[in-house]
Parts: structure tokens; sequence; C-alpha cells
């Protein structure tokens, strides 16, 4: 045989060899894609169904919970099996090129335990309070709340280690629909496990605050957001709610004409608050108390001055305004009020707008609207007869956006209380912070109708610009003269329909305002702190005729900046060019 047919001979074995890897490639490939299209197929579909059930323990919708928890269960096992398969596990252990099945392995993971952990108990708890009486005949079931309690109880550990495992996966050296995925997963289990958290803190005082241990007795601060205020609105009503084992009464509802002035500061709230509030004598003066965007401080001040006034003492205060009424009344169907039905649809156009045009002259018959409508309210939940979980769903969106707003006397209640956005408080935590605060400056109802866009931009290391620009969309021909009327009697010529406000931007804990400007114009401004918070303070005329921008240059920490809405008819547009949260 010749050298030649030799070799031919030598190489068509290594052929054979080469072309059978190369097969067994392609079918390892092959099974890979197909297991990869499993695991997609089963995760998008989960996905979109744990959205639907993160959604449904929202909004109270026991059906949709129920539907898309059992949905998820069967898309995760799909999931579960296709990245369970060795030769998966196995191309997930490679460095750096495995990182993708690694991912979507650890995302069905967490997805299962999500469907399997989190959801089942939290089912139960809703299935109880829907097919029991959270509230009826005026009287909260305590025994119910403790049950959903103990579901929530269950629950949340479970979605916090969720939640740390989501967040543990690779982030980097992903393409981009992996890391897409990974980051949306991210986001949604953390978000349930902070919802979760949050409710559990509620629960536990729940029941304290609810007259378990010993009868307690509310101040209920109705406000009026068409003359906005720094905690929401000018209050224009009150109550006084009592609850004893879970059984509420509402007593001695009343208006602001019944308010009186203190002689004196009826609460030391320190240095900062005196600094800035005192030449308004907020400490002494019902209207002047909620000039403040911090709720903690407003309530001190108003259980103080119900003391002061009445001779009694209180255990809380509770602020409420008509957004958060539309929340309540979009569950319980609509309140008669009077004549008149006043439903989700028309509670705030009703109180902000229409009601000045049905009484447009000053009387007892305007001045009762919203001590009436508190009082409908109250007896539209209080005789129950709706879902529970819906009621609970509604309660925490109100107090989610800052419309319904809560501080109890007690210190230990009040520690859980205020972390969250329903106390109202100005947060403690150091880091980029911002939050505009309009006052009504006219005495006016044109607050209704105006409009902002905030924006912020940093502009060097350590600075930034934080702006707000207020149109003013008031047809002064359209309203009767109440909702444009100045008490202020400026001596300069106005337009019909111009109004004031006093415009404070607030930077985070430790930063600083360092100037402030109206239209482009540095001006004259008062830069102090609240709460350890920069802020700075102008007042500015705002016309139909065109917008005012207040703009103020603050110190700026970097990193991630927090965005808090005062509680207003509209919330603002944003315009922020750095990574924000609404918080």
């Amino acid at each position: 045989m010749s050298s030649h047919r030799k070799a031919r001979s030598a190489r068509l074995p290594r052929r054979r060899l080469v072309a059978f890897l190369l097969l067994v490639l392609l079918v390892l490939a092959a099974w890979l894609g197909f297991r990869g299209w499993q695991a997609r197929n089963g995760l998008l579909e989960a996905r979109s169904e744990l959205v639907t059930a993160t959604g449904a323990v929202t909004s109270g919708d026991l059906q949709a919970l129920a539907v898309a928890q059992g949905a998820a269960s069967e898309d995760v096992a799909q999931a579960r099996a296709a990245v369970d398969d060795p030769l998966w596990r196995l191309a997930a252990a490679v460095p750096v090129a495995g990182r993708s099945f690694a991912v979507v392995r650890e995302s069905t993971l967490v997805a299962e335990q999500l469907v399997d952990d989190v959801l089942p108990p939290l089912l139960d708890g809703a299935t109880a309070l829907e097919q029991g009486d959270l509230l009826s005949g005026g009287a909260v079931d305590l025994a119910l709340l403790a049950e959903l309690g103990e579901a929530v109880r269950a629950a949340e550990p479970q979605a916090l280690a969720a939640s740390r495992r989501a967040e543990a996966m690779p982030s980097g050296l992903l393409p981009a629909p992996v890391a897409d995925a990974r980051d949306s997963l991210v986001t949604q289990v953390e978000e349930l496990a902070e919802g979760l958290s949050a409710g559990q803190a509620a629960l536990e005082i729940a029941p304290g605050m609810l007259g378990a241990d010993g009868p307690r007795t509310y101040f209920l601060a109705v406000h009026n957001n068409s003359e906005v205020r720094g905690t929401g609105g000018l209050v224009g009503a009150y109550a006084l709610l009592n609850v004893d084992r879970g059984r509420l009464s509402l007593e001695q509802v009343g208006t602001n004409n019944d308010f009186r002035t203190a002689a004196e500061p009826v609460v030391d709230l320190g240095p900062e608050f005196s600094d800035r509030y005192d030449h308004e004598a907020a400490r002494r003066f019902w209207s002047a108390a909620v000039l403040t965007p911090d709720w903690s401080s407003a309530a001190a001040i108003m259980a103080g001055l119900w003391q002061e006034q009445s001779g009694d003492e209180i255990d809380g205060a509770i602020g409420i305004d008509p957004i958060a009424m539309s929340e309540i009344l979009s569950v319980t169907g609509p309140a008669q009020v009077g004549s008149r039905q006043i439903g989700a649809g028309n509670v705030a156009d009703f109180v902000m707008r229409d009601e000045y045009a049905e009484f447009p002259n000053p009387g007892p018959e305007r001045e009762r609207v919203l001590a009436d409508l508190a009082a409908g309210l109250y007896e539209k939940v209080a005789e129950g007869g709706y879902s529970g979980p819906a009621m609970l769903s509604a309660l925490a969106t109100a107090a989610g956006s800052g419309h319904l707003q809560i501080w109890s006397e007690q210190p230990e209640e009040q520690a859980v209380i205020e972390p969250y956005r329903v106390s109202g408080s100005l947060p403690d935590a150091p880091g980029a912070y911002l939050q505009v605060v309009s006052n009504n400056a006219a005495g006016n109802k044109v607050d209704y109708y105006i409009r902002r866009k905030v924006s912020y931009v940093r502009t060097g290391p350590g600075t930034a610009l934080a702006s707000v620009e207020l149109t003013n969309t008031v047809d002064a021909s359209a309203v009767p003269p109440i909702v444009t009327d100045r008490l202020d009697e400026p001596t300069f010529p106005v337009e019909p329909g111009q109004t004031r406000q006093l415009i404070s931007i607030y930077a985070g804990v430790g930063q600083e305002v360092r100037r402030m400007f109206v239209d482009g114009v540095e001006v004259p401004a008062d830069l102090g702190t609240e709460a350890g918070h920069g802020v700075g303070t102008v007042v500015v005329e705002i016309r139909p005729s065109s917008p005012t921008v207040v703009t103020a240059e603050i110190s700026d920490p970097g990193g991630e900046l927090t965005y808090r809405q005062q509680p207003l008819v509209v919330d603002d547009e944003l315009d922020i060019s750095v990574p924000y949260e609404v918080g």
C-alpha cells in the first residue's frame, strides 16, 4: 500500500470523529435550544401571571389572584423542568459564558418561591377576608384582621428571601433580553416584599389603634386641596373618631369656623421648626399648622390645639382629602350628602370646584359641605357590605400617595408608622431628595387649577438645579368670584384669576438650598432647614397668561434621587434627568 493511501485511510476515522462530534454538538445545541424555549415560554407566562397576581394582591381582586396563582404554578413547573435538565445545569456552571443559563435558572427558582411560598398564604388570607365582614354595623372584626395578619406574616419572610435571591443574580455580561428580564423580576419581587413588610407592620399595630387595649379618640382633619397647604390642603372640616374594641363612632363633626387660636404655642417641635414657622404662628393657629409638609408636626400641633380648646386629649390624628375619599367611595359606592349622591367619580370635583358654583356666596350650607361629606363617608364605610380586600387596597392606595395620613400619639406606634408614606413625615434618611411644596398665600380657591411640572438636573459635581413650572389654567370669567377673589388684597395690578403661592423646594438631609430664582432672576429667599432637610422658600405670583418658573440651586450628594409628591389635585409632571424613585 502506498504512503498516500495510508495517509488518506488515517484521515477517514478522524473525519468521522469530527463529524460525529459536530453532530453531537448540534444535537446538544438543539436540545439546549429546546429547553431554552421551554424555560423562556414558561418564565414569560409565569412572569405575566405574577404581574397579574401581585396586582391582584394590591387591588384586592380575589378571583384574579386565585386564577393567576394557579396558572403561574403550571408555567413555573414547565420552566423548572427545563432548567433542571442536567445539560442546562452543566451549561450554567460554565464561568462567564454560562451566566445567561445561570440567571434563567435562578429566575425560575425565584418565581417558584413566589408561586409556592408567597402567594398561597396571601390567597388564604384574602379568601378569609372576602368571606367575612371586615367592617359591619360600625365594628371592625379584630379576629378577622388577626387572621389576615397571620397570612401576611407567613408570606412576608418568603418574599424577602425571594427578593434577596433575585438581587444576588449576576447583572453584568448578560444579553439584553436576559438582563431586562432579570431587572424586571428584581423590581417586581422587591416591590412585593416591601408591600408585604408595610402590610405586616400595619397589621401589627392595627388592633391597638382600633381600641383592642382600650378606647381611642382620633382627630379627623378633612383637607380641601383647592386652597393648598403643605400637608395637602386647608383643613375645612373635622370630626372626632372614637374606637373601642373595634367599634367605631363619629362625634362632634364641625367646620374650621369652630377652631380657636391659642394664646401661646401648644407644642415644642424644636428650634428648626420655630425658626421656620413661628412668624406664621403655626404652633398657635389652625390654618398655619399645616403649612409644613410634615404631617407628624402638623398633627402634633392640632392635637395640642384641640386639647387647649376643648380640654380633651386625643390619641392621634388622621388627615384625609377628596382624592382619598374617591378611593374609599370606589369600594363603598356613593354616599348620600344632603340631597346629593357623592361618589368616586365626582367627589374631588364637587369639593374643589362645583360646590363654589352651587354656593357662590358664603353661608352655612357651603361651609358645611366638607363636614357633611365626612359624616356621609363615615356612614357609608361603617355600614359595611363591601369587599374587605378591596377596601384595604383602597386605603393602601390613598396612604401610599399621601392623600391619607396618620399620626399616633403613642411613640411605639408612631415609630412603626414613621418610615412609610402614610406618616406624611419628612424622611430622615440621607441621600438626594426633592419635594416641591406649595402653600396658598392669596386666600382663594385657584389651586384647583394650578398644574406643576418639576425638573431636576445635575449641573456639576455636588450641584443640581431643581425647578418647578407653575401653570394657572383658571378661566376667571367661567368661575364665581369666590374662587378667584384674593384676601391678601394686592396693592399692584393683577390679572383676573392671578394668585399667589409660597413655593418651597426641599432638598435632602444634610443638603442645602443655596440660591433661588423666579423666571430666571435671582430673588431673595427664606433659606434654612426643616427636620435636617435643606429648604428654600419664595413668594410668587402665578398669572393665567404665562407660567411662572421657580428654580433652586442646591447641593447634591449624587446617587438615586427620591421625589416626594405633595398631595395635590393633580400629581406633578416630572422631567427628572437622574435615576429616581417616587417615595
